[in-house]
């Protein structure tokens, strides 16, 4: 049964790449898109996807496409849309202003889970640059280490470790590449995930402590933990996910060749 829900969701995955290769080459919103593909509310018929946000637009509110209601909602000035292969339209996180993204309700982080991204990072100063945070003493946290250089997972209750791994390719707008970065908890060891590869794992990890905990994308979710243009996120995020489990390396593996074409 497994083997077969497997090769389905491979084969849902191979169509949809096809089709979003062709949509790549339209000037239309993304998120318009993927709307078209939805099949019963949620795009990959996964009933653990408990938020999934492909950011499609430099602003405004946007749609929760797991068929949960979560919506994110940008704050802080939009600035002008990059071009990109995986957003040709995705907010830019400008560390100096800062911008986020405020996630109401917030969803609750069931044990195990898995938090993946696209990311394209620009110029990140400061160290521990967030992509995903509840709280990073407390909570949940998915972004840059603090040399800037590697990826970072965590998931603790007091003490905190690190799951950090894989090469942060940043540049210039032309040249910079879109990553995807995945994190994942099975209730006792971290794993990370760089472009559908694992890079780090396992790494012991204690559950954390509250699940609940307001969540902020390309920012600080507790507003002490940075200061100024110290902790936030420069550069364009897309395709947040969240799932209620962990997702196997082959899951993950599909999902970023399928969206890399």
């Amino acid at each position: 049964m497994k083997r077969f829900y497997f090769l389905c969701a491979a084969a849902a995955l191979s169509a949809f790449a096809q089709n979003y290769t062709s949509y790549n080459n339209q000037p239309v919103a993304r998120e318009s898109f993927l709307r078209s593909q939805w099949t019963g509310g949620n795009i990959f018929g996964d009933s653990s996807l408990i938020a999934y946000w492909p950011l499609t637009a430099v602003g405004g509110t946007f749609n929760d496409f797991s068929g949960h209601g979560i919506t994110a909602t940008f704050s802080g000035l939009p600035s002008s849309p990059f071009a990109g292969k995986i957003a040709p339209l995705a907010p830019y996180f400008n560390k100096a202003t800062p911008n986020s993204l405020t996630v109401l309700p917030t969803p609750v982080l069931t044990v195990p889970f898995t938090v993946s991204a696209w990311v394209k990072p620009s110029s990140p100063t400061g160290g521990y640059t967030r992509i995903l945070e509840t709280d990073y003493a407390h909570g949940v946290y998915l972004g840059l280490d603090t040399t800037m250089t590697k990826f970072l997972f965590i998931v603790n209750n007091s003490a905190v470790g690190a799951c950090s791994g894989g090469t942060v390719t940043t540049g210039s707008w032309s040249t910079s590449l879109w990553q995807m970065v995945t994190g994942v908890y099975n209730g006792t060891n971290g794993y990370l995930y760089v472009n559908g590869v694992q890079v780090a794992g396992p790494c012991a990890f204690t559950s954390p402590g509250t699940t609940t905990l307001p969540m902020k994308v390309g920012y600080c979710a507790v507003a002490s933990y940075c200061s100024g243009a110290i902790g936030g996120w420069d550069g364009q995020i897309a395709g947040l996910r969240i799932y209620g489990r962990a997702l196997s390396a082959a899951e993950i593996l599909a999902i970023y060749t399928a969206e890399n074409h």
